[in-house]
């Protein structure tokens, strides 16, 4: 991969510092790169251990994020409270979140209208609302 080493120069710019910062870090030993020639190549991966950032954050594929609103007529506070319950319960057991999930109930009890706001990548939010559907089934007042 091309774009996986950088020259100081680009290192610099990611870190927002002076390309002689990132040499001195570099002779220093506190940043790893290789010599080819006169110049310095440094890998992404240790680019990003240096700059703090987590390998399971670095690692991570680019995913799209939707943002998705259901609203539930005629809705009562009792369901409210089993759909927050359930769908919450169904992030917290998630084993590996590797993308931030937003997901926020809200129930207007003058309207008897409950909304439903997520915000995460596309197959979690596809997840998501087919949990939605299935408690919707099998909710019993």
């Amino acid at each position: 991969m091309l774009d996986a080493i950088y020259t100081v120069e680009e290192a610099a710019d990611r870190l927002r510092l002076h390309p002689k910062t990132v040499l001195r870090f570099i002779r220093e030993e506190r940043l790893r790169a290789t010599r080819v020639g006169k110049a310095y190549r440094i890998q992404r991966a240790d680019l990003e251990a240096f700059a703090g950032v987590p390998a399971e954050v670095a690692a991570r594929p680019m995913a799209a994020r939707v943002t998705s609103i259901a609203e539930v007529p005629d809705a009562s506070q009792a369901l409210h409270q089993y759909i927050a319950q359930n769908l919450q319960a169904a992030l917290t057991a998630r084993t590996s979140p590797v993308y931030p999930i937003h997901l926020e109930t809200i129930f207007d009890p003058a309207q008897r209208q409950l909304k439903i706001v997520i915000i995460a990548a596309s197959g979690d939010a596809a997840v998501l609302l087919g949990m939605l559907d299935t408690l919707l089934d099998a909710f019993q007042p």
